[in-house]
């Protein structure tokens, strides 16, 4: 085989292709899913079964390079201290790539972050909508197991985005005096580290300042979760944001109050940030 020829790879994504919380389920029917999903406890059920039908499984469609056709020393920092490429691991959970889309459509997206990456699965979606200069900041301190780190940096070698996918490997509490030193401010900031209340509330105190004044965009995974809701609500209400969210998606706009709107079926409007 020419070890310079591109395989192209169609991989899908890890969840299931009605709900990404229960992977051993493939029905139709909402209350199935979320009686037999893993810590059910831990979802809003009423969320849940409503948005059960707008769950749709994430295909990513990647070019991915033969190894041997890459020479680790010409790659840029920190991937050149990769010592080989592992073969390319593209399991993962995602499920809000066409909210994600729609806010690229609609908005300046150039300098960006994302907080909790794992194996880079909407890290490589994200940058891939980015222009030739966007950068993306991943950060996550990739401890959970060890080699984690290895294999999200052969996975972004592997799919050519080492130029704009900018890995900081710190906790996203120790890391932001570090951003600032790539931008003065982000117009995307995707939250999806600390599942936690208190971290999803810490990650949008110290975040939340960083975003382009009137243009920038918070937002994040896990409506679904009560924890991660909750840190939301939370803020929200503190700063007098309003809320839009639908399945496990959710974003943060500044229109004078705190209140909840949902996604489904809004205006188009509400995606834009740059009026």
């Amino acid at each position: 085989m020419n070890h310079k020829k591109l395989i192209l790879l169609t991989l899908c994504s890890f969840a299931c292709m009605n709900h990404g919380f229960n992977v051993s389920y493939d029905g139709k029917n909402p209350y199935v899913s979320y009686e037999t999903s893993w810590g059910k406890e831990r979802f809003v059920k009423e969320d849940y079964i409503k948005y059960f039908p707008f769950y749709e499984k994430y295909v990513e469609a990647l070019r991915i390079l033969h190894p041997h056709t890459i020479n680790i020393k010409n790659l840029p920092y920190p991937y050149c201290q990769l010592q080989q490429i592992l073969p390319f691991y593209g399991r993962g959970m995602y499920f809000n790539y066409k909210f994600i889309k729609k806010i690229f459509q609609h908005n300046n997206i150039v300098h960006a972050i994302e907080i909790g990456a794992l194996y880079g699965l909407s890290t490589r979606h994200i940058a891939s909508l980015l222009p030739d200069n966007g950068k993306l900041l991943a950060i996550d301190p990739w401890d959970y197991h060890a080699g984690m780190y290895e294999q999200f940096l052969s996975n972004v070698v592997l799919t050519g985005l080492t130029s704009k996918i900018v890995p900081i490997q710190k906790r996203s509490d120790q890391t932001v005096n570090d951003v600032k030193s790539y931008s003065d401010s982000f117009d995307l900031i995707y939250v999806d580290g600390d599942h936690e209340t208190a971290g999803v509330l810490s990650d949008l105190e110290l975040y939340y300042p960083l975003l382009t004044k009137n243009t920038g965009v918070i937002c994040g995974d896990d409506w679904l979760l009560k924890t991660v809701r909750a840190a939301v609500q939370q803020f929200a209400e503190k700063n007098q944001l309003t809320i839009y969210a639908a399945c496990n998606f959710w974003f943060l706009r500044d229109e004078g109050k705190y209140q909840y709107k949902t996604l489904i079926d809004a205006d188009e409007s509400i995606w834009m940030f740059n009026k």
